[in-house]
């Protein structure tokens, strides 16, 4: 799946995966297309590094500037 998307989009850099399903979903329904909005800040890059030690704070500026 996330290749396909990489092939539909040359110059994506990451992919919230979440955020792609509730857009998609959106896009794909019948009219009335309900709007939506993501707004999600990255704390870690996904890969075997990864920790929850900023997890809290990016969830806090997500919400502050949402």
């Amino acid at each position: 799946m996330v290749n396909s998307i990489i092939d539909e989009h040359k110059n994506l850099v990451g992919l919230e995966m979440e955020s792609y399903a509730v857009y998609t979903a959106a896009a794909l329904t019948e009219e009335p297309r309900p709007l939506c909005v993501s707004m999600k800040s990255v704390c870690d890059f996904g890969d075997e590094q990864k920790s929850g030690g900023y997890h809290d704070y990016a969830c806090y500026t997500s919400a502050r500037v949402f």
